[in-house]
């Protein structure tokens, strides 16, 4: 791993245990990585507006260089404050979207900069705003079927998430890819998106290539980086993921999985 430049690591399920926390010891590991000279990224399926608000909570400010959001969508430089968008999902899709998953309970979202558009308000969608620190907005959001948004995200039932990926890891269609990002999340993005394609236009700022990236995940939204980077699979991760990386973390998230692999393979002393 000499050739590590930029660390890449997902949140949910992967940098953050299953309370949600950015642990004292994933903190202290990735400032001391960044010492050595390595660059941070999250690279998530969440809004880059609402990582700028966990990051203020977290006063970690110091330690992100970027915020690969929306599954690589919408990618920020964190230290300059720079946003840089591409592979937008079409609204018009929104309604082949519904009637796709129509027989299913869900609930859909929108995340529109500090807000969060939801077609119920509900404990799930109340959670995941608050986590966010996102202002709740009810919507049908036939409103978005005009414009271009990052993703939908739709919160379904396990079970009924379970049977529609049965086998298969994302659900792929001309117009749309639906990937899932933890037990209960399927989000809807461009056909052509993926994580990967962020950490790119990162690795272009940066003046790296996918080789000089190290990529922890745990999800099938991971596989794609998993594969085109030094992938790291999470303990826990999808048995999808693990079969793409090359790597497979001793720990799982609620033991600083990605902290101990950091700390054992690429700082050249530990803490």
């Amino acid at each position: 791993m000499k050739n590590i430049k930029l660390i890449c690591v997902d949140l949910d399920g992967t940098l953050l245990n299953d309370n949600k926390e950015f642990t004292a010891i994933s903190q202290a590991v990735i400032a001391e990585a960044r010492k050595q000279g390595y660059k941070f990224s999250f690279c998530t399926g969440r809004s880059p507006y609402a990582c700028i608000s966990l990051i203020q909570s977290w006063h970690v400010e110091s330690i992100i260089d970027f915020v690969i959001g929306f599954n690589g969508s919408l990618v920020l430089d964190y230290q300059k404050k720079q946003f840089y968008q591409q592979d937008t999902l079409d609204g018009s899709t929104l309604p082949k979207i519904f009637e796709l998953i129509k027989d299913m309970n869900y609930e859909a979202i929108v995340f529109d900069g500090y807000s969060e558009h939801a077609t119920k308000i509900s404990e799930r969608t109340k959670w995941i705003a608050q986590k966010n620190y996102l202002e709740l907005v009810l919507d049908d959001l036939s409103g978005y079927y005009d414009k271009q948004i990052n993703k939908l995200l739709c919160i379904i039932d396990k079970d009924q998430l379970d049977e529609f990926l049965k086998d298969i890891p994302n659900y792929v269609t001309p117009d749309f890819k639906a990937v899932r990002s933890n037990s209960e999340y399927l989000e809807f993005i461009h056909p052509h998106l993926s994580k990967t394609n962020g950490i790119r236009k990162v690795c272009k700022l940066l003046g790296i290539t996918l080789k000089n990236v190290i990529s922890f995940g745990d999800e099938s939204n991971d596989i794609e980086m998993i594969n085109d980077t030094v992938g790291v699979a999470m303990k826990n991760a999808n048995p999808f993921v693990k079969e793409k990386a090359q790597y497979i973390t001793e720990y799982d998230n609620n033991h600083d999985g990605v902290a101990r692999f950091i700390e054992n393979n690429l700082l050249k002393q530990k803490l």
